[in-house]
Parts: C-alpha cells; structure tokens; sequence
C-alpha cells in the first residue's frame, strides 16, 4: 500500500459571531440583494421567515456566497413593518364600522374596488403596448388573468356604489323626517365627508406608507450604502451556529440543498487491475485483479484534495483559481439523525468514505464563489472503493444572481427622491389587495406565532422524523437564470477546469499505486470532451450550456 496518503483533516468550524460581530459575507453582493428582497418582495420575506426561522426543530440549508444571520434579521425587519400596515387597516376599518356602521365599509369597497379596476386596466393596456411596440405577441393567459381582475373590480364598485346610494337614500329620509332638508342635507354630508376621510386614511395611508418606509430600508443596502447592523436574536444566533458544521442534514431526495439545481451528473466504474505488461501479455482478466488493493479511498480523497486545493490561493495569477474551496463535506438525510448542527470528526468521516452503506456519503466539495458572491458553481465529488472497483461521481450545482426585482438597488434610478414618489405610487396600486388580503395576514401570523411556542415546548423529537433542510433562502429568491452569457461561461468554465483537475489527480493517483489506467484514460476523455458521460448503464446526461440560460428579461 502506498505511502502518499492524506488523511482526512479534522474539521474545525468557525465559531458562531459574537452579537454584535459582522459576519465576513455580510456586505456582499448576494446579501446586499437578498436583504433588498426582504423589504421589496413580501413573497420572499415570508416563505424565508416560514422555512428557516420559524423551523427551530429542522436543519438549516447551508449558505453560500451570502450571509444568512443578516437576510433573516432583515426578513424579520420587514415582517414587522407589514404586520403593522395589516394591524392599522384591520383596527381602522373595526373602529370606522364602529362608528359609521356600514357605511365606512361600503364606502371603502367603492374606493378600493374602483382604484382595483383603473388599476387592472391600466396594467393591461401598459402590458399590450409593451409586447406590441417590442414585437412580441401578446399573452393570453396575461391577458384574460388582467381583464377578469379589472371587470371583477369594476362589478364590485358598481355594486358598493348602488348600495351606497341606496343607504345614504335611506339614512336623507330619516334625517329629513326628523330635522327638515338643511339638517339632512348637513348630517349625510358630515357623515360621506367623514367616512371617507377614514376610509382613504384606513385604505390608503398604510400600504403607502409601508411601502415607501420599506423602499428606504432597501436601498440603503446598495453598492455605496454603510446601513446599521440588524438586531440578531438567539434564534438567528442558533442558526449561524448551525452553519459551522461540515454535515448537511437534508430532507428528502435533494441532498445539494443550498447549492442551486443540479445542472449535470457524471460517473464512472474501474476495476482495480494490474497493468498489462505489453500487447502479447495473455494474462487472465481474473488474475489482473487485485486481491488486496493498493491504496483505501480516503488516501485517494486526500490526494485529490491536496492537489486542488492549492489553486485557491496560488500567488501566480495563471496558477490560481480565485475563489476556489476544497472541503471535506458529509450528507445525511434528516431520517437518520437526531441532530441539526452537525460536525462529523476525522475518524468518523474516514469510515464514512471507506464503507458508504447508509444514508450517509462523503463528498468533495470543490466550489467557486464569483461575481462578489452573486454566483457560486459547485462540484461535488464522490469516490467509493467497492467490489473492487473505483467508483468515481461527479455533480455540478450552481447558485443564479437573485431576481432583477431585488438589484434595483444597484441601478442609478434608485437614487435621489424620485424612486421614493414611485414607491408610493406603487402603495396605491396595490392597496386594494393588501387592504384585502390584510386579516389573512394577520391571522397567519398568529398561527405562526402559536405554532412556534408549540414547537419550544415540545420534547424531542423521535429518531426516524424528517428533520432535514427542504429549502435555501438563496434558492427563493433565484429563478435559476444566469444574469449574462459571460455567467454561463464561468459556470461552464468552472465545471471543466474542476473536472479535468480531478480526472488529472486521479489518474496520477492510479498510474503510481499501479493500477491499469487505460479504460480510465478512455471514459475521462469522453467525459472531458463533451461535458457528457455514456457508459454502461449510465444515461447520457446534457451539457451545462442547455440547462443554465442566461435570462432574456
């Protein structure tokens, strides 16, 4: 058995910030972007809130390129903001059918339902001139979803306006009757002018407001922004601890959860035989095969990890390849763990890569972060020593820039009071919605609120249950589209180098401890050559450049 081994290193992860520490990633790129999202897409805010923090009991996805203790602060920022915009609608509308009865909310439906309308009809002729003047047919589906929305609104403020009318018909009568026309004609119009002060107040102030005060949260996250550090509670101070470990607990069949979708697989199978001695050498395959291998497989991992690693922080320029992490990593799924922040130990990992029998496997995890974090291409790498055989997978993942919606704060119109006056125009537009959609929020947020305390007081959870990550925050907030061709060029470049690297050190690998290399040679060109491997079983996998475009918005 060879003497070139590098063992497994023992894994020594960072300590968790002290509170108030800032966290290296915590002004990249991609957290500047996904804290804009926080503010900018309520979407976003609450499926990160509702998938992360709010699941003490399951494991967090790991992150990459961005820092997750700063986005979840944020999330919880602009979670406040709104659960105060939704509480002030709900506790204005109470307080004005308290005092105007049903009026007030007659009132607000003829207003809402009206702006719901003009709205509508303005998105869809805006919409159709759009596509028209860029060449581009119009989308039905867009197109019917806008005009149902429009008439709906339009039926509803014809409806509240002729009940409307019909009440404050009624309540003149009465008024008449009772007082003469002056006083009717004074108490229905102190009553209209009053109602619809609160109504506007009521409907209208809060979603404006809101969204102009989440606007200025957002952009101060752009390239020049030095904003406060957030508030960082235990919960968000548990879930960088979590970050530490070299173990992802996955949950279900995606054990590359964090890490984007998977663009490419690749695999090969190599009996571990002798070499030929020439063309006339009529030896036995049988007899070819080695009957005590020459080397275990975490001598090959640590070869392979010696070799590549180096690029990362090579000082020559053609020698490096920035950005680049070689790191031990360990998948389980969350049915075999009673764990969330785990650290497998060297001697632990090392019979992990021997014997991958269970729910447990061993990866390399060669990752290049680019673009200030925005993407990140990962190669996971897995050898196994079976049946005599070298076994050798290959799976490139990589991590899009976020959604357009959130880069705004990079763009120049972000800047100076104008994209505030948009900000606004944009409460107005949707307040008919959040109006509507207003105590359905809240109640959600009580459920999620009683939900959490359930989950603080329960006990253990009993081995067997799920208690992997499902989902990243990166991946909420990416439509996995690379922002140019140049992006689907590194992701592409990436994958090459990373590959021919490790096909590299392991045929040195191979050629010093012996073994016959020449089927190897063969499968690795065909693997190199076209980005895609067929062999023996194996289904013929595309190339990255026909499952990562560049995005066309």
């Amino acid at each position: 058995m060879t003497d070139q081994t590098s063992s497994v290193p023992q894994p020594r992860p960072a300590p968790p910030p002290s509170a108030g520490a800032t966290h290296p990633l915590s002004m990249s790129t991609a957290t500047r972007h996904l804290v804009a999202g926080a503010y900018l897409d309520e979407r976003f805010c609450r499926a990160a809130l509702e998938e992360v923090y709010d699941q003490p009991r399951r494991a967090v996805a790991p992150s990459y390129g961005f820092d997750l203790g700063t986005v979840l602060a944020h999330c919880r920022r602009a979670s406040s903001i709104l659960l105060v915009r939704d509480a002030v609608i709900v506790g204005v509308f109470l307080l004005s059918l308290c005092v105007t009865g049903l009026i007030g909310i007659v009132v607000g439906g003829v207003l809402l339902a009206g702006t719901q309308s003009a709205v509508s009809t303005a998105r869809l002729f805006r919409e159709t001139l759009h596509r028209l003047t860029a060449g581009e047919p119009p989308r039905p589906y867009q197109i019917i979803r806008t005009a149902v929305t429009g008439t709906v609104g339009f039926a509803v403020a014809s409806t509240c306006l002729l009940l409307l009318t019909t009440l404050v018909g009624g309540l003149a009568v009465s008024q008449f009757v009772e007082g003469g026309a002056d006083s009717a004609v004074s108490d229905v119009a102190g009553m209209l002018i009053g109602t619809f002060m609160v109504t506007v107040l009521a409907g209208f102030g809060p979603p404006v407001t809101a969204r102009v005060l989440r606007w200025h949260h957002a952009v101060q996250h752009g390239p020049a922004g030095r904003p406060a550090a957030p508030v960082l509670d235990a919960r968000i101070e548990e879930i960088r601890r979590q970050q530490g470990g070299n173990t992802i607990v996955y949950s279900g069949y995606s054990p590359f959860v964090g890490s984007g979708p998977v663009l490419g697989t690749t695999n090969m199978a190599l009996r571990m035989i002798r070499e030929s001695e020439g063309f006339d050498d009529r030896t036995a395959e049988a007899q070819r095969e080695y009957e005590q291998l020459p080397f275990v497989a975490e001598q090959l991992v640590g070869y392979v990890r010696d070799r590549l690693a180096p690029l990362g922080r090579a000082s020559d320029p053609e020698h490096r390849l920035p950005g680049l992490t070689v790191t031990d990593h360990v998948f389980t799924v969350g049915t075999e763990t009673t764990e969330l922040a785990l650290s497998t130990d060297g001697p632990t990992m090392m019979g992990i890569i021997r014997q991958p029998l269970d729910a447990r496997r061993h990866y390399l995890a060669c990752q290049v972060t680019s673009w200030k974090g925005e993407l990140v291409t990962s190669v996971y790498v897995h050898f196994a020593l079976q049946g005599r055989t070298l076994y050798l997978e290959t799976a490139t993942c990589a991590l899009a820039p976020c959604r357009d919606e959130y880069r705004v704060v990079d763009d120049v119109r972000s800047l100076g009071p104008v994209p505030y006056l948009r900000a606004a125009w944009t409460g107005l537009a949707e307040s008919p919605r959040v109006v509507a959609q207003a105590p359905v929020n809240l109640i959600r947020a009580g459920i999620r609120w009683v939900v959490r305390r359930v989950q603080d007081n329960h006990g253990v959870l009993p081995y067997g249950v799920d208690r992997g990550a499902r989902v990243g925050v990166r991946e909420l907030a990416t439509l996995d589209e690379v922002r140019n061709d140049f992006q689907q060029q590194d992701v592409a470049k990436y994958r090459e180098i990373i590959t021919r690297r490790v096909v590299a050190a392991t045929l040195d690998f191979l050629v010093t401890n012996g073994v016959d290399v020449t089927e190897f040679r063969q499968r690795a060109n065909v693997l190199i050559n076209s980005g895609v491997y067929a062999g023996g079983n194996i289904g013929a996998i595309g190339d990255i450049k026909d499952s990562f475009n560049p995005s066309t918005k």
